[in-house]
């Protein structure tokens, strides 16, 4: 059996927005513009509008892959999209709702998903041929290490070697 299935992939991928809604309930807008998960570390909000752009990025991805044959998928430079599009001078609560509804939207495509269209392919630019269902587990696994640097920035975790 393989590790990774639609529904181990469609059991995890809704759980994002409602961690982000218990971490972030309490956060003010100047704490998210100014909370660093370190030195040269991203905000807060420059976390949530890198996600908020991959949000859109990992969608297009699923539609590629499901619409199209074997798609090239573009490469895409965090950096330069957090500067291009200011993401530390954008609003939280808008932030927030919109990977929000983008999360709502592409789990309801990949809901709608016979089995067989989950391992589709298409070529990411650094690891090759992924499935869609690669794709969907990538994209909470993104999740995953974002989280953790928004509790971090935020101050309320420990290393692991502290627990």
């Amino acid at each position: 059996m393989p590790i990774f299935t639609p529904e181990k992939a469609l059991r995890d991928f809704p759980k994002t927005p409602v961690i982000l809604s218990v971490i972030l309930k309490d956060v003010s807008q100047k704490k998210a513009q100014t909370a660093r998960d370190g030195a040269d570390g991203w905000t807060v909000l420059e976390v949530l509008g890198h996600m908020n752009e991959f949000e859109q990025a990992f969608f297009q991805r699923s539609r590629l892959i499901v619409e199209t044959e074997m798609p090239n998928f573009p490469a895409l430079d965090p950096e330069a999209l957090a500067k291009a599009h200011h993401y530390n001078d954008q609003k939280l609560a808008e932030v927030l709702a919109s990977y929000f509804t983008q999360r709502r939207a592409h789990l309801a495509y990949v809901q709608a998903l016979a089995p067989e269209q989950w391992q589709r392919k298409g070529i990411h630019p650094a690891s090759g041929e992924i499935t869609l269902v690669e794709n969907v587990t990538n994209t909470t696994l993104h999740d995953v290490n974002h989280i953790e640097q928004i509790i971090k920035a935020l101050g309320v975790s420990k290393p692991l070697e502290a627990l």
